[in-house]
């Protein structure tokens, strides 16, 4: 299954599970292609780490349940519960923590993410 198709199928399985637009689904989905292929999320799946293939099947295979047993009451708060839980902020130098819905460019498809998140 080719990266579109992975991404078309997620998109629609967060949409079940959380009742979340396309777009903001997309924007998840977006990242965890930019962890697999982008220069500044290095470190994360370039076989340096034991735990790389059990978090790849986790934001691959699983990540609707997984997103579900994260606390947070907004899909992006669950997404950044999970990164602060897995550490990739600590690990690579491009943002992993999804900014807020409310404030997202919708005219934009990048993720729009940041480095830093307090958790609230």
């Amino acid at each position: 299954m080719g990266a579109s198709d992975w991404a078309g199928r997620m998109v629609e399985q967060l949409e079940d599970e959380f009742g979340t637009a396309e777009k903001r689904n997309l924007r998840i989905t977006a990242l965890v292609r930019w962890f697999a292929s982008d220069p500044e999320y290095e470190g994360l799946f370039d076989g340096n780490r034991q735990e790389e293939q059990h978090e790849w099947s986790l934001l691959t295979d699983d990540l609707p349940s997984v997103l579900r047993e994260q606390p947070g009451s907004t899909i992006e708060e669950r997404w950044n519960n999970l990164m602060l839980e897995l550490e990739y902020q600590e690990i690579v130098e491009g943002g992993v923590y999804l900014n807020p819905w409310e404030q997202f460019d919708k005219e934009t498809y990048d993720p729009d993410v940041t480095h830093d998140w307090d958790g609230s």
